[in-house]
């Protein structure tokens, strides 16, 4: 196989486009691919597809991807038509796309390369400026998000993450498969209300749930866009309301942890991580430790064993009903423990929710690994000054899109 020919099946050249020269530079560590134009084929309007008259040709350069160590370059005279309906336009190359500069393999291979690695380690892996990797970024973002007519809004999840210093937050919408829906500056119910602004009608109109944490922000944007509708649409996720359970258990535990005697402070404190763990998880030893310090802290084995009753409704040990919810709420607001009855009304006013994340099983479990990538991403780049540059990063990290360039 000659140089030309090998050339033409890289560049997967068909009339009439061919290869005609290969040049090698050496002191530029650079081949320099020739591609001619053959014009007694005729020449077609890129738009209607009728022959025209050839009006210029123009001179371009295109960068491929590499031939072993060689930065491979692409150079052609390209044809502009005289379309009697359209005007004078440019024949459209097959190796890349409108005005790039670089093949459409390159712009792939760069693509494939920053869903991996950071925009500095392309620029050192593929010899370029920071400024070309951004703008094939920023392209493909564009390219995707318009070939995002229909996405998964079933189950929705909502959260916010902090992306930098003094409380800078911004809002994600994911759904069940971890995919970034919308991003928008801010924790607030405006910043819930853009994101779903930014998503067709016909998409939402299938949502069931939209899981949540205890945020009365979110709840009330929720109930703003949907209506009526978000009353049975409104999830709250599983571990905030664990939180709430375990935080009752702490504060009841520190208070009769100040009426013990000296001597039995320092054995309770080492059990204190004892009381928030899942019983069927405690091995025989925690389990009897946990049993002879309910004798002298009554209250808290108390708060816990409404902590454990509230776990085995959710997961469906007891009945998951509100029925079962009514009995724990009777026992926990007639306790006598503040700690306790608090907890309580914040389950009480959120109850539907809860009852809507047991029927759908819904959770933000999704939610918050997104989360975790979003802030690995930030590690990986060293930081982002620019909060627009960073959320179109997760959007093309985590939006799911697709971004191959095809002709």
């Amino acid at each position: 196989m000659d140089q030309l020919t090998l050339y033409n099946r890289i560049l997967e050249l068909s009339p009439p486009w061919h290869a005609t020269s290969v040049d090698l530079k050496d002191d530029e560590s650079e081949v320099v691919v020739t591609v001619a134009f053959d014009q007694t084929q005729g020449v077609a309007c890129p738009v209607c597809g009728n022959q025209c008259t050839l009006y210029d040709q123009r001179s371009r350069r295109w960068r491929h991807l590499d031939t072993c160590q060689y930065k491979t370059i692409v150079e052609a005279s390209v044809p502009r038509v005289n379309c009697p309906e359209h005007g004078v336009l440019t024949v459209q190359v097959p190796w890349a796309d409108g005005s790039s500069h670089h093949s459409i393999k390159f712009e792939n291979e760069v693509l494939k390369w920053a869903q991996e690695v950071s925009i500095l380690a392309i620029t050192r892996r593929f010899k370029t400026s920071w400024s070309v990797v951004d703008r094939i970024i920023q392209k493909a973002i564009k390219r995707g998000l318009s070939r995002r007519w229909e996405v998964d809004c079933t189950h929705l999840s909502v959260d916010e993450t902090c992306i930098g210093k003094g409380r800078d937050f911004i809002t994600i919408l994911s759904n069940r498969n971890g995919q970034v829906i919308a991003i928008s500056d801010g924790r607030s119910g405006s910043s819930l209300l853009n994101c779903l602004s930014t998503i067709p009608i016909q998409c939402l109109q299938k949502t069931r749930t939209i899981s949540m944490d205890m945020s009365s922000a979110h709840i009330e944007a929720t109930k703003r866009f949907f209506g009526n509708k978000a009353n049975k649409m409104i999830s709250i996720d599983h571990f905030h309301v664990s939180k709430v359970l375990t935080t009752a258990v702490s504060s009841t535990r520190l208070s009769e942890l100040k009426e013990q005697p000296s001597l039995d402070k320092l054995h309770s404190h080492k059990t204190r991580y004892l009381w928030l763990r899942n019983r069927h998880n405690l091995k025989v030893q925690q389990s009897n430790e946990l049993n002879l310090q309910q004798t002298s802290m009554v209250k808290t084995a108390y708060v816990w064993m409404l902590k454990e009753k509230a776990r085995d409704i959710w997961t469906g040990i007891e009945p998951a009903n509100r029925r079962s919810w009514a009995q724990w709420l009777y026992l926990a607001q007639n306790s006598g423990i503040k700690a306790l009855e608090l907890a309580a009304e914040t389950i009480r006013a959120h109850l539907k929710g809860i009852l809507t994340a047991m029927k759908h099983q819904s959770s933000n479990a999704r939610a918050e690994a997104v989360n975790k990538n979003v802030k690995n991403l930030a590690r990986l780049a060293h930081g982002f000054r620019n909060r627009d540059r960073y959320k179109s990063l997760i959007m093309f990290r985590y939006g799911q899109l697709d971004m191959s360039m095809t002709h």
